[in-house]
């Protein structure tokens, strides 16, 4: 810019004539040519901020048009030749502030201009008013001057002449230097875009990373922090960013900082990973964080960088829930508990009831004294009934009912189910029919127990039901794939039925069909809602179909493995269901039948207990014998000799968890006195407990004459197979 000015003076020169000749000082008009750069520079420096003030805008005209009039009379000054120059003041003044306004003018214009790409009328217009300026300068300090002979030219040393030629040269060099200018000024408003652009991008980035809610922040490996934004600090529990970079660092509470440090430098960052931070007043800040291991651009050690968010008030809640949790547990646990230890007092009365009911049964009785005697013995059955119900809901509803699948013959469960409940079908004259299809293999895999129970309970009400016609179990192959065998189990009946709006409430909890049925036939509605929750725990799916007055037929389905062991030696695996089969064909039965009696050792400190168990077993032909304690029964198994003993677990002076880890620690060589739990704890931990004290197997109380034959059956196998008719004399006490 300095140079355009500088070239339109000198080449506006060559349009003055005058009569002599006249020569330029050199080193005059390289002052002249500074004035214009040095005046141009600090014109432009102004234009080119971001404001435009008007003090600095005055500044910068003033210097400009100052800049204008300097170079136009230095250069004036710059002439060698026999002439005078006399300059009128008035004019002069007039074109150092034509120079100072015009300058005003073009340097708003180009402020307003600046940032627009290319060329533009705007842009053209502020060009044209700088020419207008330097050139109305120029020919107003013309017309202030005015020239006379005088015969000193001044020091002509340094002074040259310009020509034709060299105002041709000057306008070459002001044309290139223009292009330079031009070139210059388009490529560095393209930087400066550039420049705005990158500026902008880093702002936006930073107005990102300030406004986001989640932290974000880089550390070093000590964790001292270098960088952090606003959520950053008000999430430690600071005012400000400074204060965090000065006074904070990043404490790890849980886990440690150097397993943190592992963990990145293993696998180069971390993911959702739960940290405790210890914030500005030593509390524990809770934050989801999400951190890699970088390097520093400038020093090269590696930091941390990581983006956190600030879960505490969620880990809070899970405290909470927690605690909720535990209490409810705790509550369901005391629940479980109380059910456990009412079961355990009413079966120990209930045993006594019903054993002493069986036991009077046996005696000779009158029909009415019977009559009374099975009365009590129903009642008391029934009742033991409400108790397993109400047991097996709590365990399922405290989720500590389990399946336990184990290979066994599902034709001899079938058989055994049959044969407890034939003598209920006969004494309401109901036809019994069994059907065990022949395409069902016999061995399966599953819990023989549960789905003993189902049958029992399915069985159990078709025979309360139904008042007269038949019951009807069918056994049925629905489809057989590799091992697994799909089975059906039908339960029919010629009973009272459901009627159709009622079918899809019979398996809730508490629920019966009809109101009145529980007043006519009694029970606690847990039933079939237990066998509902037996069949979905071992997979399998329940149903009924039924129409009221035309009787119901209840189904299960269950998927079970198939058995591919060998039949060989499987009745000695199965001596209870051989056993309980035979029950329903048994005959009268003698002690003396018997070639040699068992000797057992019978532990309860109840007298009542004792005296059942006692009867019972001599009943069955056993040689009996009792004691009060434990610490008696380990007495008497030191000086006598048994082939089992029956121990209740719960006894004052010695338990029979006590009494039992004594008798096996006196113990030698291969010997081993079978010891079976006799308990009215009921709970699968109290199996548990028996189990691992070192018994060999649990009855439960009231015992049951079954069991009790299947237990003597399973540790005495050379017990004559003649005790089997026993069970004739009753089902079960």
């Amino acid at each position: 810019m300095g140079l355009g000015i500088w070239s339109m003076h000198y080449i506006g020169m060559l349009a003055l004539s005058l009569p002599v000749p006249v020569l330029y000082d050199v080193p005059t008009v390289v002052v002249s040519l500074l004035a214009a750069i040095l005046s141009s520079a600090i014109a432009l420096q102004v234009v080119s901020g971001e404001q435009l003030r008007p003090l600095p805008l005055a500044a910068a005209s003033l210097s400009m048009g100052a800049g204008i009039s300097a170079m136009h009379y230095i250069g004036m000054a710059a002439m060698r030749m026999p002439a005078a120059c006399h300059y009128n003041p008035w004019v002069v003044a007039a074109s150092v502030l034509i120079a100072v306004v015009v300058s005003l003018v073009a340097l708003v214009l180009t402020f307003h201009f600046r940032l627009i790409n290319g060329w533009n009328p705007g842009k053209l217009l502020s060009a044209a008013v700088m020419g207008f300026a330097v050139a109305g300068m120029h020919y107003t300090g013309m017309a202030a001057v005015s020239f006379a002979p005088w015969d000193k030219s001044g020091d002509v040393a340094h002074a040259i002449q310009v020509s034709s030629l060299g105002a041709i040269g000057i306008t070459i060099v002001v044309l290139l230097a223009l292009a330079v200018v031009t070139i210059a000024s388009v490529l560095d408003r393209r930087l400066a875009a550039q420049t705005s652009q990158l500026a902008d991008s880093e702002q936006r980035y930073r107005q990102l990373v300030e406004r986001a809610p989640a932290a974000i922040g880089r550390s070093s490996l000590d964790g001292q922090i270098l960088q952090c934004n606003e959520a950053g600090a008000r999430m430690m529990g600071y005012e400000s960013v400074d204060e965090l970079l000065a006074f904070g660092r990043v404490v790890f509470l849980e886990p440690s900082r150097e397993r943190f440090i592992q963990l990145l430098r293993e696998q180069g960052q971390v993911t959702n990973l739960e940290v405790c931070i210890r914030g500005k007043d030593n509390r524990c800040v809770w934050i989801l964080e999400n951190a890699s291991l970088a390097e520093d651009p400038i020093t090269g050690a590696p930091v941390v960088e990581a983006m956190f968010l600030d879960i505490s008030d969620r880990k809070a809640i899970e405290l909470e829930l927690k605690k909720a949790k535990d209490a409810a547990e705790a509550a369901s646990t005391a629940k479980s508990d109380f059910v456990a230890n009412m079961s355990h007092e009413i079966r120990t009365p209930m045993n006594g009831v019903l054993g002493m009911a069986d036991l009077l049964a046996e005696t000779s009785l009158d029909s009415e004294q019977r009559e009374y005697v099975e009365t009590i013995r129903h009642s008391g059955e029934a009742l033991l009934t409400i108790l397993n119900d109400i047991l097996d809901f709590s365990k399922i509803a405290a989720g500590k009912m389990t399946i336990e699948p184990i290979p066994f013959d599902l034709a001899l469960t079938v058989d055994e189910v049959a044969a407890l409940l034939r003598p209920k079908m006969r004494e309401k004259k109901l036809e019994f029919v069994v059907n065990y299809s022949r395409d069902l293999p016999r061995r399966v895999v599953g819990d023989s127990g549960r789905i003993r129970q189902i049958l029992i309970n399915l069985l159990g009400n078709a025979a309360k039901f139904t008042s007269q016609g038949h019951v009807r179990l069918k056994v049925d192959c629905i489809r057989q794939q590799g091992d697994e065998v799909h089975i059906g189990f039908f339960v029919e009946d010629s009973g009272i039925g459901i009627p159709q709006e009622k079918l899809a409430a019979v398996f809730e909890k508490f629920t019966q069909a009809d109101a009145s049925t529980t007043r006519r036939f009694g029970g606690t509605g847990l039933g079939l809602s237990i066998c509902a929750r037996l069949v979905e725990l071992m997979g399998g799916e329940i149903g009924v179909d039924s129409s009221s007055g035309k009787g119901s037929t209840f189904w299960f389905a269950l998927t079970l493995p198939v058995d591919r062991v060998a039949e060989e030696g499987s009745e000695a695996r199965i001596s209870k269901d051989a056993s309980c089969s035979a029950i329903a064909h048994a005959g009268s039965f003698q002690a003396s039948d018997i070639a040699t009696s068992p000797r057992v050792l019978v532990v309860d400190d109840n007298p009542v207990n004792r005296r059942v168990a006692l009867r019972t077993l001599e009943i069955l032909g056993c040689v009996v014998e009792t004691a009060n304690d434990g610490a008696q029964a380990v007495e008497l198994t030191k000086t006598n000799a048994y082939d089992l003993v029956f121990m209740d677990c719960h006894m004052p002076v010695m338990d029979g968890f006590e009494a039992t880890v004594a008798i096996r620690d006196s113990e030698s060589g291969d010997a081993h006195l079978p010891i079976v739990a006799m308990s009215a704890s009921a709970m699968p931990a109290d199996r548990e407990c028996c189990l691992k004290a070192g018994m060999d197997d649990f009855v439960g109380k009231p015992i049951n004459r079954v069991e009790v034959l299947a237990v003597i059956r399973r540790y005495i196998p050379s017990f004559s197979l003649a005790v089997e008719k026993a069970a004739s004399a009753a089902p079960g006490i």
